[in-house]
């Protein structure tokens, strides 16, 4: 269901929908809705934003698709227990905060 939402292709639609999810509360496991709330909710309008503005590309890098698809199977095997999807969202959020922390320190330095 929350892939689904980054498949859709009106900005106004995905919205409406990501704000549905955040009030069917009862029909998430507990530990999905928090990643709802607290990983995808914050940023979500930052990962459609593409749909708005056709100039940006739906992924920032053309090879990320087909790294996600090539990933071995032992690796992908991690993401289908709940310790492994909350460390994977655990460690992206790292690497996106660092992200964000160096652009900034670049933007600073002009």
């Amino acid at each position: 269901m929350i892939k689904d939402l980054f498949d859709l292709n009106n900005y106004d639609e995905d919205e409406k929908e990501l704000k549905s999810l955040i009030f069917r509360k009862d029909e998430f496991h507990p530990a999905i809705y928090e990643i709802i709330r607290k990983s995808i909710t914050p940023r979500y309008k930052s990962f459609i934003y593409h749909l708005k503005d056709r100039r940006i590309e739906k992924t920032s890098n053309k090879i990320e698709n087909a790294f996600q698809k090539t990933m071995s199977k032992s690796r992908k095997r991690t993401f289908k227990t709940k310790r492994g999807v909350l460390k994977r969202i655990y460690r992206r959020n790292l690497i996106w905060n660092d992200n964000r922390k160096k652009d900034f320190e670049n933007q600073q330095s002009f």
